[in-house]
């Protein structure tokens, strides 16, 4: 559901397919700074990153080992219509993702971008992806700093059902000397339910394995974005019999349809740290990759009550659900951060006065599943209109066309700038099993553009 508020990370840095050159990889980075391998035309199911450096030059992944040959170093797959992109085995009923464009190398070095296109085994076409893939120059020299970006359409005219096994996403199968060692750290500190053996299943920001790498302590973060519709990640995590990390969709308990003309634009960040990073140091370079690849930068939020805006909704369960909550800021505890509606007072809406006429050109909506309540996701809002107007009243305009069937936690909407005073939330379905007893929204968010440069 998430539009893209930019273009891909890499612009023009695509090469024509079928030139003539030998199949390669890419290398991206500097030592000292961090490095990576990408395996792309000579991988025959998946393009990956098969090497990931840290500043000292130890290499945190493992590509092809014995026990699932289908694992390569860090990558993402998932299931698309009936066809299952992540297992390579028997290979002719296994997908396949190919560049459509080979993967070109910007001119600095310290970046790329592909054109791929997802295939069922059959060759149909099902989806296609935009991969961009940067390593940052300068992270600010604690750690090595990676960003991927892949942003993904149907490549019909029909929508495509997303699916997902528990561990399905952008994983990374790390190093042999970590197995049955490795410990893992969780943005919110709780380790998460364990899902089955060793195999635990946790939301939050970010995930990050404490591990060892040619004898010397390492620390692999991995950052979920979060404008990223699912955010947060539900991690996958396993120590034993080896090691593996995964940022999730959450598409097994959360299936997901890929509408015609939409996109889904995911971004995820990878820090390498040589030694044991604390919280602290890891919470520092999330926020320098959040920083790094925001694509709201420049813009400001004028719903906040902070700004003056004020809030008013058909109904409110009670004053720790107010209007207010969903424009104060906060929206990472379920019982004090979000509005919720009274029941069956419909329509349900929140209604925002900016407190004065401005420009606007995006909206951000947090629903239910952004929170970290287990289960979430349930009643996030099925159907909703998001809409202007001159009056407090209306008569009301559709900023966007209607959403229907949302089932992501965070939704990013993008139109051309326009003045207006009242944006207004009409929810028309509350939640995913088409119940409509409730509203309840964590955050909205209202971007003024950036200011033209004087």
């Amino acid at each position: 559901m998430r539009q893209a508020f930019v273009a891909p990370l890499v612009a023009g840095a695509f090469l024509a397919a079928g030139s003539g050159a030998a199949p390669q990889d890419l290398r991206l980075g500097a030592p000292g700074k961090g490095e990576l391998v990408y395996r792309s035309a000579a991988a025959p199911f998946k393009p990956y990153v098969m090497e990931l450096c840290t500043p000292a030059g130890r290499n945190v992944l493992q590509d092809a080992p014995e026990d699932h040959v289908h694992h390569h170093g860090l990558m993402f797959a998932i299931g698309a219509a009936a066809t299952d992109f992540w297992g390579e085995e028997p290979p002719d009923q296994m997908g396949t993702i190919r560049a459509e464009e080979a993967g070109g190398v910007s001119p600095d070095g310290w970046s790329l971008a592909e054109r791929l296109v997802w295939r069922a085994p059959d060759g149909t076409p099902l989806l296609r992806e935009e991969r961009s893939i940067r390593v940052h120059q300068d992270p600010g020299g604690a750690c090595a700093l990676v960003s991927w970006r892949s942003v993904l359409s149907p490549a019909g005219e029909a929508a495509v059902p997303l699916w997902g096994r528990h561990y399905f996403g952008l994983g990374m199968r790390l190093a042999h000397e970590m197995e049955n060692a490795a410990a893992f750290l969780h943005s919110d500190g709780d380790p998460g339910p364990v899902y089955r053996g060793d195999e635990r299943l946790t939301a939050g920001r970010w995930c990050a394995c404490l591990g060892r790498r040619g004898g010397a302590p390492v620390t692999v973060a991995m950052f979920d974005h979060p404008l990223n519709p699912r955010h947060p990640a539900v991690w996958f995590t396993m120590s034993a019999p080896f090691a593996y990390l995964s940022a999730t969709l959450n598409l097994e308990a959360q299936p997901r349809r890929l509408e015609p003309a939409t996109t889904l634009d995911l971004c995820y960040g990878v820090a390498l740290f040589d030694g044991h990073a604390s919280q602290d140091e890891i919470e520092v370079a999330c926020a320098r990759f959040v920083a790094l690849e925001d694509p709201l930068s420049g813009r400001e939020n004028v719903a906040l009550a902070a700004r003056g805006t004020t809030a008013l909704a058909s109904s409110e369960y009670g004053p720790d659900y107010a209007a207010s909550k969903a424009i104060d800021g906060r929206w990472r505890t379920r019982e004090t951060d979000k509005w919720n509606s009274s029941a069956n007072v419909t329509p349900h809406f929140l209604r925002l006065d900016l407190g004065a006429e401005r420009v606007i050109d995006a909206i951000v909506v947090r629903h239910e599943g952004a929170l970290l309540a287990p289960g979430g996701f349930a009643f996030n809002t099925g159907d909703f209109r998001l809409q202007r107007s001159d009056r407090p009243f209306g008569p009301w305009l559709d900023l966007v066309p209607p959403l229907r069937r949302n089932s992501d936690n965070v939704t990013a909407h993008v139109f051309q700038p326009v003045a207006t005073r009242y944006v207004r939330l009409l929810i028309e379905t509350g939640e995913q099993n088409g119940a409509n007893e409730y509203g309840r929204i964590a955050e909205i968010e209202v971007y003024s553009p950036p200011s033209p440069p004087k």
